[in-house]
């Protein structure tokens, strides 16, 4: 199996549908923005609810379960922007400057909504520069945008992308997460490894251009029947590590601990990489009829605008006196969030039609 992994640098072929549009993006690009969503919703309140609780027992389960989505938007981003040899004027002119306006305005829009009488003009700017809780995505996606030139030569060359993953992998999730995980029973030894970790100064592997990269490679990766075997064993396992382990280092310390929540960790990866590979195995090579396509490639066009606007809509429900603690929390999230989904997805649409709005804004 390793073998199969480090030799798979050249591009498989591929499957395409619709000209040039991969109808397996589109697909998950909607049901990351659903995970999101169902994220957000059952993540307020986790960290200040009793983890003996049954309520944070449902905000565990499906906060666990769906990790995976900001790290699928990431290696889908990869999949498209380091196949594609955009000219570095047209990735700042057209794609890192939309970010940038959608980043301000949004940004500047929550801000508002958070600036109370009496509170400072340097209040509102700090966090229209600060931006809301989700708003992280949209520079880090920059970040990797401006680094694109730079990543292209190295998974254009046969084995680069999986020599790349390799070593983002051991030092950027794998080696941390070993550290983080010891600093639960001793603080100090798990300072000094991290420490050990730090000393190799491997930055330009490190963060989510593992995510970035990981999503060409698999994109372009023919999958043998034991590897694909291995990672349907392997994905699942993610999901229940990630519940049981934050169920039981949450119990332990006696509050919410979000260590294995981080996307950065071997169980979300193994998350993100099980759905990837589900939906590019299931709908590859099959293709949508017409009214099902046309459908798929709206409500992906519109994800985006659902990621930016949708606290949004938690925040306004939340002032009418809905939200998942109106009732059980196993019911409610669900609930809550396909609620979510539907008026972000619905304004989203409605924003789209725009002119100008639907270049910029979302």
């Amino acid at each position: 199996m390793e073998k199969e992994l480090l030799n798979a640098g050249a591009a498989a072929p591929q499957y395409k549908r619709n000209g040039e549009r991969k109808q397996y993006f589109d697909l998950l690009r909607i049901v990351a923005s659903f995970a999101v969503v169902v994220l957000h919703v059952a993540a307020n309140g986790w960290s200040a609810a009793d983890v003996h609780s049954p309520a944070w027992n449902a905000m565990n389960l499906y906060d666990s379960i769906v990790r995976w989505g900001v790290p699928v938007f990431f290696m889908i981003s990869g999949a498209l922007f380091l196949k594609a040899d955009k000219p570095i004027s047209k990735m700042y002119s057209k794609y890192i400057l939309r970010l940038v306006i959608a980043y301000l305005i949004w940004s500047l829009l929550y801000a508002l909504i958070k600036f109370k009488p009496g509170n400072s003009i340097f209040s509102l700017l700090k966090n229209v520069y600060v931006g809301k809780y989700h708003m992280w995505f949209i520079p880090t996606l920059i970040g990797l945008y401006m680094i694109t030139p730079l990543l292209r030569p190295i998974v254009a060359k046969p084995g680069g992308a999986a020599y790349f993953l390799v070593l983002s992998f051991i030092f950027g999730i794998l080696l941390p997460q070993i550290a983080s995980t010891a600093e639960l029973f001793s603080e100090s030894l798990g300072k000094h490894l991290a420490t050990g970790v730090n000393k190799f100064r491997m930055s330009f592997v490190l963060g989510y251009s593992f995510y970035f990269v990981l999503g060409y490679y698999l994109d372009n990766i023919v999958l043998g029947k034991k590897l694909r075997t291995c990672l349907f064993i392997l994905g699942p396992l993610g999901f229940i590590f990630t519940i049981a382990a934050t169920f039981a280092v949450s119990r332990m310390k006696g509050e919410a601990n979000e260590l294995f929540y981080n996307y950065l960790t071997v169980n979300v990866m193994l998350e993100a990489v099980f759905v990837f590979i589900m939906f590019k195995s299931a709908f590859e090579r099959r293709e949508l009829g017409a009214k099902a396509s046309s459908a798929a490639s709206n409500l992906s066009k519109w994800s985006f605008g659902v990621y930016l606007l949708h606290p949004l809509i938690i925040i306004v429900l939340r002032k009418v006196g809905f939200y998942t603690d109106s009732f059980s929390h196993f019911v409610s999230i669900p609930v809550m969030s396909i609620i979510v989904y539907t008026v972000s997805m619905l304004i989203s649409a409605i924003l789209n039609k725009m002119p100008i709005v639907n270049k910029y804004v979302v």
